[in-house]
């Protein structure tokens, strides 16, 4: 694919000058605050008199514009179901996983004592719990459109109404900035995404490291934070055990799986190549052979 023909495309100009006006109406309402937030990195007080529901719907506009926006331009006729099924997953990782570091520079600010982050809010982290969403319900609806036969009933409609619930849930409660704690899990999801939309980019070792690193590593790193809270709101170390025990059983099936291909590598066949059934595992898809739908679990 050349630069030219992903940017000049003709089918995509209208689409995409629309959400571009999207966009940059969005920014002029709303943007300001949020990078107000990610430069200061302070704590708000959590108060629904400062998030008037005005702010969620400018929010999710502008993130609805920005991944509709995203999907079209990157979007071409050549592509199979399965790589349109992971372009949304591609730019809402990379965003969310980048946001994402402003709550934990927050939880360095507070020398580590995550219970004066995990239930707290602020203008970036709503953004981004806003965002996330956002994805969530365009994941559903263009996938309906143009890559049904990839959203099943577990990994996609179960799961994405699950997290709906979780952040509307958050938004509702200020718990967003520990939400956006649990985001750098993200990183594997867009190594992955990146390899299925463009194969010849596709790096399983990469995929593992940031999967042992972050699904595993920080995952327990804070389980053992949040074991320590009082808190009697919210039994969270429950729900992070029992992730971090899926993420185990996932990491443990795509070591096996690189571990079969690596080996068989050196009969001829290229070095790390890995079966769909083992990279969906690791990702917390429902694994078949072909890849299926990834579940981006947390």
């Amino acid at each position: 694919m050349t630069t030219s023909s992903l940017f000049l495309h003709p089918s995509r100009v209208g689409t995409a000058h629309v959400a571009s006006l999207l966009i940059c109406i969005g920014a002029i309402v709303n943007m300001p605050g949020v990078f107000a937030t990610a430069v200061i990195g302070s704590m708000t007080p959590s108060s629904s008199d400062r998030w008037p529901p005005q702010l969620f719907v400018a929010d999710l506009l502008l993130s609805s514009a920005f991944l509709t926006a995203g999907f079209f331009w990157v979007k071409t006729p050549d592509m199979t179901p399965k790589r349109l099924a992971w372009l949304l997953s591609a730019f809402s990782s990379f965003i969310t996983a980048s946001l994402s570091m402003s709550a934990l520079y927050q939880l360095f600010a507070q020398s580590w004592v995550i219970e004066n982050v995990l239930f707290a809010d602020d203008r970036l982290s709503r953004f981004t719990a806003t965002f996330f969403i956002a994805f969530l319900i365009l994941d559903l609806a263009l996938g309906m459109r143009y890559y049904p036969s990839q959203i099943h009933l577990l990994s996609g409609w179960v799961h994405h109404c699950f997290y709906l619930g979780v952040l509307a849930w958050a938004l509702h409660s200020h718990f967003s900035l520990g939400f956006c704690l649990f985001l750098p899990l993200e990183i594997p999801t867009f190594i992955l995404a990146v390899g299925s939309i463009y194969p010849q980019r596709r790096s399983d070792w990469l995929f593992g490291m940031t999967f042992l690193i972050t699904r595993i590593c920080y995952h327990l790193w804070l389980f053992v934070l949040v074991r320590e809270i009082k808190d009697p709101r919210l039994p969270v170390w429950v729900v992070i055990a029992v992730t971090f025990c899926l993420h185990i059983y996932w990491f443990g099936l795509w070591w096996k799986s690189y571990r079969r291909k690596y080996l068989l590598g050196k009969g001829g066949k290229k070095e790390g190549a890995m079966d769909g059934k083992g990279v969906a595992a690791a990702a917390g898809e429902q694994g078949n052979e072909d890849g299926g739908r990834k579940s981006k679990k947390e």
